[in-house]
């Protein structure tokens, strides 16, 4: 279904290019164009510092890209998996020295929702490695809640669901 706003900008756009100089959109409408297409741009650098982040494991990083006031929850495969970034924290301080993840992402889709927040779904293809050796990969699809403050992007609530063989 198309969003009432979505439709609105289509078809100021259609006519401005169909009917030139006779319509245009209005200087409102394009600020909405301007603030959607500057969420988008903000929010796929996000998911590229998200990724770099994990890759490097840098705790007090880890740390900015989450809401910090308790609101932030992350599910894996249907089921609640973290309450807070501590708990992410406290599942990587588990690894080893010198692992890292690398994450390749796809097929990425940002949709603002509004004045500082966005939804955001990825495709992605994880490697766990050490000393530059493969240990595990696993791959799926990431969604992600994302709300904007002090200029900064922050994950509210997101989700993996890792891709499996189904069997019949």
């Amino acid at each position: 279904m198309i969003e009432p706003m979505n439709i609105l900008i289509r078809c100021a756009l259609l006519m401005s290019v169909a009917l030139p100089g006779l319509v245009s959109p209005s200087d409102e409408l394009a600020e909405v164009v301007d603030a959607k297409a500057r969420t988008v741009q903000e929010v796929e650098a996000f998911l590229v510092h998200f990724g770099e982040t994990f890759k490097a494991l840098d705790p007090d990083e880890i740390r900015t890209l989450y809401v910090g006031d308790g609101r932030f929850v992350w599910h894996e495969d249907g089921a609640l998996r973290y309450s807070g970034v501590e708990a992410i924290l406290e599942a990587l301080a588990g690894m080893s020295p010198g692992m890292s993840f690398e994450t390749i992402y796809s097929d990425t889709h940002v949709e603002p929702l509004g004045e500082g927040h966005a939804s955001l779904h990825t495709s992605f293809e994880t490697s766990i490695t050490s000393a530059g050796s493969v240990i595990y990969s696993y791959a799926g699809v990431i969604t992600m809640v994302l709300e904007r403050a002090e200029a900064e992007w922050r994950i509210v609530t997101g989700h993996t669901s890792t891709r499996r063989e189904r069997g019949r």
